[in-house]
């Protein structure tokens, strides 16, 4: 039988208090799934002598402390179903079924809602969010992933995302889209249907923003609006439905009989 587990990469202070709060959010949701966090500080006084949300804490070799941390290496594929996950992240419902999406396919993502530009591939080709990712283990990732972290060190870019995506897109491997509930990204609108599962963002308070995103399951779309250096509201608006969207067509027909209206 396949094994199945999660995965943290947290250096320096401010991003192991992250993975305490978010690995502690999933093991709420996923008592049963094996957690590791590779980090910089095995000896870390919160992570030493505590019954945390870790299974297992593994020491990463030559941190840079910037976006290729979290470039996987091919060492941290310590199940043959990987599911990693990004620190600014809250866990509000069951995302086993990614790590059960990998017995059929090699990566699992969502399409970046930023919609990032990806140079030296089709512009049909977007950036895919590399903050909930599922990795099947088998030396065809294990290539692509030392292929990912060559792509960034010779493009020099500052995200890792692009190169992710132009990486992915340039293998054989078998790629499957998450929905948006998997990955809620609040600083750019995105329009979701149903249960959140994951919150990733750094708003102040992540779980009493998953409570108000989840209060109404209906179609809506989520948006976290930054006015100012302190004030950074999220907004949760009900789409539009079809009904009010017909009324407002009803009137703008009988205000502007001149113009006319597709309709379905």
């Amino acid at each position: 039988m396949a094994t199945k587990g999660a995965s943290y990469v947290a250096t320096g202070e401010r991003f192991i208090e992250e993975a305490l709060v978010s690995a502690g959010s999933f093991k709420a949701m996923h008592p049963e799934i094996p957690c590791v966090l590779w980090t910089d500080q095995v000896e870390h006084q919160k992570l030493r002598g505590i019954e945390g949300p870790f299974d297992a804490i593994k020491s990463m070799r030559s941190p840079c402390y910037g976006f290729a941390d979290t470039i996987y290496s091919p060492e941290m594929l310590v199940f043959d179903y990987n599911l990693f996950i990004d620190t600014d992240t809250f866990i509000t419902g069951k995302i086993s079924g990614v790590l059960d999406m990998l017995a059929n396919v090699d990566v699992v993502a969502r399409l970046s809602p930023g919609r990032g530009l990806v140079e030296s591939v089709p512009d049909a080709v977007c950036e895919l969010n590399t903050g909930v990712v599922g990795l099947r283990d088998s030396a065809e990732v294990r290539y692509f992933l030392n292929r990912w972290r060559e792509d960034f060190e010779r493009t020099k870019g500052q995200h890792n995302q692009p190169s992710f995506a132009r990486e992915l897109y340039n293998s054989n491997l078998r790629f499957w889209p998450l929905p948006p509930e998997f990955n809620i990204r609040t600083r750019q609108a995105t329009y979701i249907d149903g249960q959140a599962r994951v919150i990733h963002g750094r708003e102040t308070n992540l779980p009493k923003l998953a409570e108000r995103i989840n209060k109404n399951p209906r179609p809506r779309i989520v948006w976290n609006i930054p006015l100012a250096d302190r004030w950074t509201p999220t907004l949760v608006l009900p789409a539009p439905r079809a009904k009010i969207l017909n009324r407002v067509r009803k009137i703008l027909r009988s205000r502007l009989p001149s113009l006319r209206f597709k309709t379905r």
